[in-house]
């Protein structure tokens, strides 16, 4: 994600620095720029990379991609990047990563925001584009720049009031498409097309709508299960992250998402049977290294 991002901003002409500690991948994009797949052609933007926290720079604009688990030791060891008043916006998936921002940096200099893009890396430094262009933005003093600079670069962005009902219903789609994919290693439109499957995951939009209307979002479950159509339909071809992590032997958002519902859940005592059961299997495959 933070390649496909930072190829489409560089071509809408803006400055761009990547920052990361994955050797390869710094290595590849040194080489090779980074590497978009959009359509079936690949075009190769020359995008500075760090693997450090030195530079002559103080930026006053960041976006933040990581696992929602690494969000403390990244932002830790980034944020000598910043300006004293720079900020920092997340779109990462879960309900844990903006909190965790906001008591490094503080809450003045934080933004949140969710995505339904959808990419892959094949390799290092390549990024193939999957689908999805929709970007939703909390309310912060400085949120029509970061808006101007996504529409510029061809996302559909626009800011909206309520962050919190936001990142919610983002993490209520991932707790239903991300852990049935990770578990039956399928593409998005694959489980659009299954009709047990569908089903499941439905159900476990209900459920989470139901934990969230409790904390008073007033989430519409019915428009929730219209965008859960829509968002496999539009990201037919993807694996979802929590898959391509469980193959590529890496910790899985579990936690981040389902794990932080089901704790609210538990607190407000409401049955989710459907997310508990799945959650139990993405956690079991985990505690076996799968």
């Amino acid at each position: 994600m933070a390649c496909l991002f930072a190829a489409r901003i560089f071509r809408a002409g803006y400055p761009v620095l990547l920052w990361d500690t994955w050797s390869d991948g710094i290595t590849a994009i040194r080489d090779h720029g980074v590497r978009l797949e959009e359509d079936g052609r690949f075009t190769s933007y020359p995008i500075e990379v760090l693997e450090s926290n030195r530079t002559d720079q103080d930026f006053s604009e960041g976006l933040i991609f990581t696992k929602s688990y690494q969000t403390s030791d990244s932002v830790n060891s980034a944020k000598g990047l910043f300006s004293d008043k720079g900020t920092l916006l997340t779109l990462q998936n879960g309900l844990t990563a903006r909190d965790i921002i906001s008591n490094i940096l503080g809450p003045e200099r934080v933004l949140g925001g969710i995505t339904t893009c959808a990419a892959q890396s094949p390799g290092p430094g390549v990024v193939k584009f999957q689908g999805g262009n929709m970007i939703r933005l909390g309310g912060h003093p400085d949120v029509e720049l970061y808006a101007t600079i996504f529409q510029n670069a061809g996302f559909d962005a626009l800011v909206e009031t309520d962050l919190q009902k936001l990142t919610w219903e983002k993490a209520i789609l991932n707790a239903a498409i991300n852990p049935i994919g990770a578990a039956t290693g399928l593409t998005n439109g694959a489980l659009r097309e299954n009709p047990n499957l569908f089903e499941e995951m439905l159900e476990m939009i209900l459920e989470g709508c139901k934990v969230g209307n409790a904390l008073g979002l007033n989430i519409n479950p019915q428009e929730m299960s219209a965008r859960l159509v829509q968002v496999l339909e539009e990201t037919a071809s993807n694996r979802c992250s929590m898959l391509q992590d469980i193959e590529n032997g890496r910790p899985t958002e579990i936690e981040d998402i389902n794990g932080a519902i089901l704790e609210y859940a538990k607190k407000l005592q409401i049955s989710v049977p459907k997310m508990t059961t799945i959650t139990a299997i993405i956690r079991a495959r985990k505690s076996r290294g799968k």
